[in-house]
């Protein structure tokens, strides 16, 4: 109870959780928070994946020896192998939606699906058919230039830097 300005007393309200603006939702299990030092570190092995992507890109348009080669081939796959994981590791982070952090699975797919995930999976087109080996079913004559397409292919990583 409080006082009034009359002298009267008066029962005072407990203010309800939507009016705590600062105060953080509970994060769900698998969800990792934005700033978190896991998810800092997984955006360092970006910046190292990209720097592989804007060294290699260029030097998949020339016949290297077969010892360079294998070790560009290598670093690829690593770095193939980064942006592949990135996608789930997008799905089970906290979103910032009009500066609120959201750790709700729904709120953070439609979010990502929204934005990144359609260039995420352009972007990994090139090696996916390169796995597959859907080059193979490429008319033979054809085969060489289907390698020089999927070379070219692979350097639109480097736009999303």
């Amino acid at each position: 109870r409080t006082d009034t300005p009359d002298g009267m007393n008066a029962v005072r309200k407990r203010p309800s959780t939507a009016s705590k603006p600062n105060r953080p939702p509970r994060p769900q299990r698998c969800i990792i928070h934005p700033e978190s030092t896991a998810k800092v570190s997984w955006d360092c092995l970006a910046l190292i994946a990209i720097l592989f992507d804007i060294y290699l890109g260029p030097l998949y348009v020339y016949n290297l020896d077969d010892q360079s080669a294998h070790v560009f081939e290598v670093l690829h796959w690593f770095a193939s192998g980064y942006w592949l994981l990135d996608i789930p590791v997008s799905f089970c982070t906290a979103v910032y939606v009009n500066d609120l952090l959201h750790f709700q699975p729904s709120v953070i797919a439609k979010t990502y699906l929204s934005s990144w995930f359609c260039f995420d999976l352009l972007m990994l087109l090139p090696d996916t058919i390169h796995i597959l080996q859907l080059d193979r079913l490429w008319s033979p004559g054809s085969a060489g230039s289907s390698t020089g397409v999927l070379r070219i292919m692979r350097v639109q990583r480097l736009l999303r830097v």
